[in-house]
């Protein structure tokens, strides 16, 4: 991994976890997905190999906790969906973040990277997002 492009504590990771998983039936966030590691867990990690912290947002989990750099909140706004767990991760954040979802299994380290690179390149007025449809 190019660890040059983790940033110096100006961009803090997000991970909301806080939905109801009414549409799968079961918690997407505990789903196992090629091995042992939960989606969440993964998440987590992932945003860890380029942020120097992360936030969960919307779940307590001691396990995630225990991790350095991690720390789980719940959501200021339950049932506001993605737009609350934002809202609540900018109010307990101290910069910038860069949110993602929790039930991402092909996302890598590598686009994250690309992600960061950009956002550490750009004008300090631009404000940089992703979206992606099928």
């Amino acid at each position: 991994m190019d660890k040059s492009v983790k940033t110096s504590g100006s961009l803090t990771g997000v991970v909301l976890a806080g939905g109801l998983s009414s549409r799968l039936g079961t918690d997407k966030a505990n789903l196992i997905m090629d091995g042992t590691e939960s989606l969440l867990s993964r998440s987590v990690k992932l945003l860890l190999e380029v942020t120097p912290e992360v936030l969960v947002v919307g779940r307590m989990d001691a396990e995630l906790e225990a991790l350095p750099g991690v720390t789980c909140i719940a959501d200021d706004w339950p049932g506001c969906g993605p737009v609350g767990g934002i809202a609540t991760a900018l109010r307990h954040s101290r910069s910038d973040c860069l949110a993602l979802s929790c039930d991402l299994p092909f996302l890598t380290a590598h686009t994250l990277q690309k992600l960061v690179k950009a956002w550490n390149a750009r004008r300090p007025e631009t404000l940089p997002y992703a979206y992606s449809q099928s």
